[in-house]
């Protein structure tokens, strides 16, 4: 529970030095970037999901 807590603080955060130095921000365009994020997300989930079904992949 402590990721969904700091995680979006720690990515706030990131974002907030990027511009701070004037850098470019390292990631795909917004959607698809999104996207990307969910679906691993999904995936990690499905996977701990799995594991206490005993369900072997």
């Amino acid at each position: 529970m402590k990721e969904v807590v700091f995680s979006p603080i720690i990515w706030v955060i990131a974002g907030f030095l990027f511009d701070l130095l004037r850098v470019s921000i390292p990631a795909p365009p917004v959607s698809a970037g999104v996207t990307e994020v969910d679906c691993v997300y999904l995936g990690f989930k499905t996977n701990k999901w799995d594991s206490c079904n005993g369900v072997d992949l």
